[in-house]
C-alpha cells in the first residue's frame, strides 16, 4: 500500500472514532420518571467553570437527582426528589457559593 493511502485511511478511522467518543456539549439528561424538575436564574457565572461549579453544588443537594446548566442562558434545570429537597433549598446552596439565584416559574 502506498503511504497517501495508508495516511488516508488512518484519517478516516481518526475522525469516525472522534465522532463517537467527542462530547456534544451539554445536551439534555433524561429526566428521571419520579422527579419533579425546576428551573433556577443563577447569575454570576462567567465561564464553563463557573456552569460546572454550579451543576456540581446543584448534584450535591441531597435528593437532586440531575441537574444541568446552560451558561449562555444562565439557566439551571434540576431533576429533584420533592420529598428529600425543594428548588428554593437548592437554589439557597448555589448562593451560598457566591452565586446570585432564585427559582423561576
Amino acid at each position: 500500500m502506498q503511504s497517501s493511502t495508508v495516511f488516508a485511511l488512518a484519517a478516516v478511522v481518526v475522525i469516525v472514532l472522534l465522532a463517537v467518543v467527542w462530547p456534544r456539549g451539554a445536551a439534555p439528561r433524561q429526566a428521571a420518571a419520579s422527579g419533579a424538575t425546576a428551573q433556577l436564574k443563577v447569575d454570576g457565572m462567567a465561564c464553563g467553570a463557573c456552569s460546572a461549579r454550579v451543576e456540581r453544588i446543584a448534584l450535591q443537594v441531597e435528593g437532586v437527582q440531575d441537574a444541568v446548566v446552560h451558561l449562555e442562558e444562565g439557566h439551571a434545570r434540576i431533576v429533584y426528589d420533592p420529598a428529600r429537597t425543594t428548588p428554593s433549598a437548592v437554589a439557597q446552596r448555589i448562593a451560598d457559593a457566591g452565586f446570585k439565584t432564585g427559582v423561576l416559574p
